[in-house]
């Protein structure tokens, strides 16, 4: 394995591996011909790891992933038995629920072929050249993690060669992994672990520099190897988590009650005296652990007694993005906070989003850092480098295509660089984070119709990926397809004045075109809570909404022209920008709402309107919900209302308490309304107030007298998302007409309290265009797991109630993977119909977002 596999094996995982970088026979998997596999058994040890529900593979990623190995050992007429692992069940016990008897069906599935399954294999097992046979769970084998040679034996046994293609149970010195390795006649590193440690090596061997190093976590001694060899390397290294708070006792700090470890004090010195090593100058800190417990900012040194370190503070984060947009090469590993907890999680994102930013080739280290990053839905993406292979579908052939190959090593637009992060829209939905096989970054539209006919020659997949903030799974990786990043496709193509056009790339971000009308005395008037990371072209792929959609529309209306690139790498320039056009269908409008399924968006026309008005906003409270529409409708007689937002009782008092805020009225009422108007009918909304008081529909209010007044009652509303976000939301995103939504609403609670009256409801939405977002939040006693699937199991009577009402499963955040089965509570099987011919047509060969939208 060379020298870049002895200190993957030492510093960055365990020592116990070591004796496997020492094996003369562990050779690469690519360099056994054909003929040498002709006709023998070989043993594969496989990360199967997969999710399973009802038994059911949920999350096809690791399989797909292992299929190009197979394959290749299929192909060259092997006989071929597969071993791995499935979730942590107690050594020697069979556990049905863990059993991969389901992964063998998925298996064979994806593999196209029949792959058997075999639970008595100790005393040997028949397997012909051409087969394939998984074996039983091997964590249900006495002496698996303890490395037993008996075992490890047994396995060499099965085998004449054994190919370790596992990298995430390499660390693991076990039967299956290490012992076996010694025991095997030939044993070689499969495609998968080669990949990974080729990413390593290039990290190591002659990195670009500055080098820089972040190590996160809660002891010193669990990474004492990680550090004493980065220090010996790297330019800079970050410390954080509870590692950093035995570096500020080394420094001489007082950390009150924080997590250290005392008796490493002089191995911390000992690292800051041969590299530098960044300290904090403030501190997150806390009297406890705990999700509700509020964050203290300190300066660095005034840690109070009672208190924990638990994050660092904003200008320390602020320093270390500055460190990170200076190095060439990062390699992290472990989080700099208690990022499961918002309070604390912030200086993890500010520096993610700093390497994401960043031009330098990185590493991360998976599970806690790749876990920290997937915390940090809403900011913008992060790069999580790997080594994985291109395969989008497994297919050699994507490996080595010129194209892929035709770029500098470091370039990370076309690097066989897997991203977890970007293949997630946080919507939580099947395949979670997400498991791209690579992300790409293209700069023109050129590239973006290399990368879509590459795909179709070589049988790939391409997932697009924005500012994701979808949160339905639209722009889900979830088996291993190519992600396709519009970050560098950011800029602002040109502007027209008499037309009011803009021209921009698909990843402008909306803020950035906000910021870019303005300049210019003009306005688009779209908007949204996250315009900061959402971006244009994924606006237009879901037709997005938000706030202001009661005076100005949605996305559909602001668009002039775009440039696609269609599911075959064919460019359409559609509408051009013209205002009329009579030419026959207007393809424009396919492609608003798609979700990516039938092409890529590259490039937008937007239009511009007037500059927005100067506006105040009033909050007020009502006591019942049906009352709503008449205070609507009184004021649109008089009032030209921007946004007519609502809120309940519990989303208020969630967002005060989480953002502490003071409450908007002196007392409580069950519902709230925030209206945003022009400050020129100040007075007929005071007036339209008076008579809604007048009428008993709304008991109090208050109205806004200066811009920061109007952000502060804005918080309130767009801060809801985020307060309920520690409570794991099952989140529905609904619709009906205005007319129907306190009826609905009425509906739907009766229809939840009656089935599950333990829940508590969140809801809030833009009522003014009928919009309704039901947040159902997770008791504390229920697992993730449990949670989910009551839920899921009431949504079919749920959509029902929409269906009822002639009403929209989704609003504005599409269907993607959470919703695809549902679209028939929404559209007729006509319209599916046609829905699927347009795809076919658009998109023969299945390459653009597959699976998503449509079944």
């Amino acid at each position: 394995m060379g020298a870049l596999a002895l200190w993957a094996v030492h510093g960055w995982q365990s020592d116990r591996l070591a004796a496997m970088a020492s094996i003369p026979s562990f050779s690469a998997f690519s360099a056994l011909s054909d003929a040498t596999l002709r006709g023998k058994r070989v043993l594969v040890r496989e990360d199967l790891n997969v999710p399973i529900e009802a038994g059911r593979v949920t999350g096809m990623a690791r399989i797909h992933a292992a299929l190009p190995t197979l394959r290749r050992c299929l192909d060259a007429g092997a006989a071929v038995l597969v071993t791995s692992h499935l979730g942590r069940p107690e050594e020697g016990r069979r556990d049905p629920s863990l059993s991969l008897e389901p992964v063998a069906h998925a298996l064979g599935e994806a593999l196209g072929h029949a792959v058997g399954f075999e639970t008595d294999w100790h005393d040997g097992i028949e397997v012909a050249p051409g087969e394939v046979v998984l074996l039983e769970n091997i964590r249900f084998e006495p002496g698996e993690t303890t490395n037993d040679p008996a075992l490890a034996r047994r396995l060499a046994a099965l085998c004449d060669i054994f190919v370790m293609d596992a990298f995430g149970s390499a660390h693991r010195a076990h039967a299956s992994t290490a012992g076996v390795a010694l025991a095997a006649r030939v044993a070689c590193a499969g495609p998968l672990l080669e990949a990974e440690l080729d990413a390593l090596d290039r990290a190591l061997d002659d990195p670009a520099r500055p080098l820089l190093a972040i190590v996160g976590g809660a002891k010193v001694s669990t990474k004492l190897d990680v550090l004493e060899s980065l220090a010996s390397i790297a330019d800079a290294v970050i410390v954080g988590g509870g590692i950093a708070n035995t570096f500020l006792l080394a420094a001489g700090d007082d950390i009150g009650a924080s997590l250290a470890e005392p008796e490493q004090v002089d191995v911390a010195r000992r690292i800051m005296a041969k590299v530098e090593v960044p300290m904090p100058v403030d501190l997150m800190t806390a009297t406890s652990l705990h999700a509700a417990q509020p964050a203290r900012l300190r300066p660095r040194g005034e840690v109070q007694s009672d208190e924990l370190i638990l994050d660092i503070g904003p200008e320390t984060a602020r320093r270390l993005q500055s460190v990170v947009r200076d190095a060439r090469t990062i390699i992290w590993n472990g989080p700099l906070g208690v990022f499961e907890f918002d309070q604390f999680g912030e200086g993890t994102r500010l520096v993610a989003e700093a390497v994401a930013a960043s031009s330098a080739f990185s590493v991360w280290r998976r599970s806690r850092s790749t876990a920290s990053a997937k915390a940090f839905r809403t900011s913008r993406p992060v790069a999580v480098h790997s080594s994985r292979s291109w395969l989008a579908r497994p297919c050699p052939a994507w490996r080595r295509s010129p194209r892929a190959q035709r770029r500098a090593p470091n370039d990370r637009r076309t690097a066989p660089a897997a991203a977890a992060v970007a293949g997630d829209d946080g919507g939580g939905g099947p395949g979670g984070l997400g498991s791209p096989s690579a992300v790409v970054f293209p700069e023109t539209v050129d590239e973006v119709v290399a990368i879509t006919r590459l795909a179709n020659a070589e049988g790939g997949a391409l997932v697009p990926s924005g500012g994701r903030t979808g949160l339905s799974g639209g722009a889900v990786a979830s088996c291993g397809e190519v992600v396709v990043s519009f970050d560098r496709m950011n800029r602002i193509l040109g502007f027209e004045p008499a037309d009011r056009t803009v021209r921009c790339q698909a990843g402008v971000v909306t803020a950035a075109l906000h910021e870019f009308a303005e300049e210019r005395r003009l306005a688009y008037p779209v908007d949204f809570s996250s315009s900061g990371s959402s971006q244009i072209g994924g606006n237009v792929a879901t037709n997005a909404g938000g706030i202001r959609v009661i005076r100005y529309g949605m996305t559909r209306d602001w668009i002039a022209g775009l440039t696609v690139v269609t599911g075959t790498g064919e460019v359409l320039a559609l509408n051009r920008g013209l205002v009329k056009n009579a030419t026959g269908y207007d393809l424009r409008h396919l492609f608003i709402g798609s979700e990516g399924t039938l092409g890529f968006i590259v490039e937008a026309q937007v239009l511009l309107a007037d500059p927005l008005p100067p506006s105040r906003v009033m909050v007020i409270g009502l006591d019942r919900f049906a009352d709503i529409l008449e205070v609507l409708t009184r004021f649109q007689r008089n009032v030209t209302l921007s946004a007519f937002e609502f809120f309940s009782e519990l989303a208020l008092a969630k967002v005060a308490a989480h953002r502490s805020l003071t409450r908007p009225l002196a007392s409580p009422t069950a519902f709230y309304a925030l209206l945003e108007f022009p400050v020129a009918h100040e007075q007929e909304a005071l007036a339209a107030f008076e008579d809604t008081v007048g009428e008993e529909w709304v008991s109090d209010g208050v109205m806004s007298q200066s811009d920061a007044q109007a952000r502060s009652l804005w918080a309130l509303r767009e801060g809801i998302t985020e307060s309920i976000a520690v409570e794991t939301p099952y989140k529905n995103d609904l619709s009906v007409r205005i007319s129907e939504v306190p009826r609905f609403l009425e509906d739907v609670d009766r229809f939840v309290a009656q089935h599950y009256p333990d829940f508590e409801i969140c809801w809030f939405g833009h009522i003014g265009d009928g919009n309704l977002h039901l947040n159902i939040l997770k008791p504390p006693e229920l697992t993730i797991d449990a949670f989910h699937e009551r839920c899921h199991a009431i949504s079919p009577g749920l959509f029902e109630l929409i269906q009822a009402r002639g009403g929209s499963i989704s609003a504005e955040h599409g269907v993607g993977l959470l919703k695809r089965d549902f679209l028939g509570y929404s559209r007729t099987e006509a319209e599916i119909d046609i829905m699927r011919a347009v795809k076919h047509a658009l998109d023969p060969n299945g390459v653009m977002n597959p699976g998503k939208l449509l079944a």
